[in-house]
């Protein structure tokens, strides 16, 4: 099952309003209630699929939308290969993580090994009563937009970026 989220744009909270924990709680109930809805077969059997494929699609993290760009010495428009580029992305990569963690950590765990289940299947072919789950892997994956294109960059001040964002959202 693939599932595409697209422009969630957290922020650091220095412009602009973020999404709220509960948001991502409540995607995590729908994302399993969705789970269960691509189990049910053409046959009419109930078969737990053993795969998602979660792809965050541009703009999941928002460096552009940050205050720091208008006291800084660089804009996002400037040499890539600056120092004082790479530390400003840095920071408010750091900035969104932090801001956004009860956020991230709802993704984190939707993709820990074992996390992201549903019910099994009983000898019938219908979702197995009481405590019976099945765990289904969750694959996720970010490509970046334009408000987030940093992270594309070469360079190990960008891999350290990059790095954050892969431990912080479980990717």
């Amino acid at each position: 099952m693939l599932v595409i989220i697209s422009d969630l744009h957290l922020t650091d909270g220095t412009l602009g309003a973020t999404i709220s924990p509960g948001a991502f709680e409540i995607f995590a109930e729908e994302l399993r209630d969705a789970a269960m809805a691509a189990s049910w077969r053409a046959d009419g059997k109930y078969r737990p699929i053993d795969r998602v494929d979660l792809l965050l699609l541009g703009d999941g993290l928002d460096v552009i939308r940050s205050a720091r760009w208008l006291d800084a010495a660089v804009r996002p428009w400037d040499s890539i290969d600056r120092p004082e580029m790479i530390e400003l992305v840095s920071k408010i990569t750091s900035d969104i993580l932090a801001r956004n963690e009860a956020s991230v950590n709802v993704l984190r765990n939707l993709a820990a090994p074992g996390q992201f289940t549903i019910p099994a299947a009983d000898r019938q072919g219908r979702p197995a009563s009481g405590s019976q789950v099945q765990p289904v892997g969750l694959m996720m994956r970010y490509m970046v937009g334009d408000h987030d294109w940093f992270y594309h960059l070469p360079g190990r001040g960008y891999d350290l970026s990059r790095q954050a964002i892969v431990r912080q959202l479980g990717l």
